[in-house]
């Protein structure tokens, strides 16, 4: 059997540090996040940076790794960048308002393979990306 499919990365800022995630977020790999969130926030007491950019699945695990993981930060947890899936389960379970969508400027030198996270598109902007990418691809909602 595979190795998980979720890989984790943490890198150190000037404001705290930055968690890189990739793969696929759900029952068997939220542990893995959890834990990486929880030594990332009792670390110190800067930011930490969640960068779910390369995020290709969320399921509720996922969820609740990130609420639990908001709930313990004290609004030290900052989401910074995530992928258009991502972005669009957040909003759904109304999560996206209890992330923080600010951010402290990327580790100088980021992991290798890695590029500058991408800035937050404004809500708006979103719902219509995803719309036109569902009507192009054959789901028009109800």
């Amino acid at each position: 059997m595979a190795g998980p499919a979720l890989q984790v990365e943490t890198v150190p800022s000037r404001c705290g540090v930055w968690v890189y995630v990739a793969g696929e977020l759900d029952l068997a790999t939220a542990g893995i996040l959890g834990q990486a969130l929880a030594d990332a926030l009792a670390g110190g007491t800067g930011h930490v940076d969640l960068d779910l950019s390369n995020v290709s699945f969320l399921d509720c695990a996922g969820l609740r790794t990130l609420e639990r993981a908001d709930k313990a930060s004290g609004q030290r947890l900052r989401l910074v960048a995530a992928s258009e899936m991502v972005r669009w389960i957040l909003r759904l379970s109304g999560m996206q308002s209890h992330l923080d969508a600010g951010a402290c400027p990327p580790p100088a030198r980021l992991p290798a393979g890695k590029s500058a996270p991408s800035v937050e598109r404004n809500l708006m902007s979103d719902i219509v990306g995803i719309t036109i990418h569902h009507r192009r691809h054959g789901w028009h909602g109800s």
